[in-house]
Formats: C-alpha cells, structure tokens, sequence
C-alpha cells in the first residue's frame, strides 16, 4: 500500500456473547486462528502495522440479518444445524467425522452470526505518509 493509500479490510470477530468453549470449538473445526477473530489482538496489531484506523464499522448481525432476508440462508442453517445435532452418527456415517464437525460449524457459523455471538466489522484503514 503506497503512502497515504487506503485498503478496507472485512473481517468477522467474536463478542462477548461466544463462550470461550463454543469459539475454542468452533475456530478449530473452521481453521481460523482464534486471535485473528478477537479484537483484543486486532486492534494492536492493526496499530503495530504502519496503518491508521480511519473508521470502524460494526456490523454486528446486520449481513446474516440481510442475507436471511434475502434468500433464507440463517434459517436453513439452523435446520441443517437441528438436523445435525439430532441424529449425529447418521451424518458422521454417511459423510465422515471430519466432514460431519465441518457441516457443524458451517452451520453455527451462519446461526452465531445471527445470534451476535460472531459480528461482522469492517476497517478502513490508511498507511501513514512520510513525514
């Protein structure tokens, strides 16, 4: 990024909301680095980077709010996810373990999305001119 350029970065973090058992399980299944979805680690690190914060956006539930709206998708993840939970074996059977926590996930994701367990957050960022 040149001096004075701009990039906005998109990302979802966890809140207070998401219990520390439920993000621990839920970042492992998906492969997502659990400090690069908390804001405690974010916010320095974004300091550290040479870029300045020029606005933050949350978004909190607002993009699985307007997806459900649009095409149903938090609601059919959370019938995948009764689905899945109710009868676990048939779908680690048909699909494998692995296969089967990954669906699960899936399907948390959408619906702690929803439940503002998980929010959405958008940085606009700008690199520092030289002085």
């Amino acid at each position: 990024l040149r001096p004075g350029g701009y990039v906005v970065a998109h990302q979802v973090v966890a809140t207070d909301l998401l219990a520390p058992e439920e993000a621990e399980w839920l970042f492992d299944v998906m492969g997502v680095v659990p400090s690069s979805a908390d804001p405690d680690v974010i916010d320095p690190a974004i300091a550290g980077s040479g870029l300045e914060v020029v606005d933050t956006i949350d978004l909190a539930g607002e993009w699985g709010e307007w997806s459900q709206e649009q095409d149903g998708r938090a609601a059919r993840a959370l019938l995948h996810l009764a689905r899945l939970l109710r009868d676990p074996e048939r779908y680690r059977a048909e699909f494998g373990a692995a296969a089967y926590d990954v669906m699960l996930g899936d399907c948390r994701w959408h619906v702690y999305r929803m439940m503002g367990k998980l929010a959405g957050r958008i940085d606009v960022l700008q690199r520092s001119a030289p002085r």
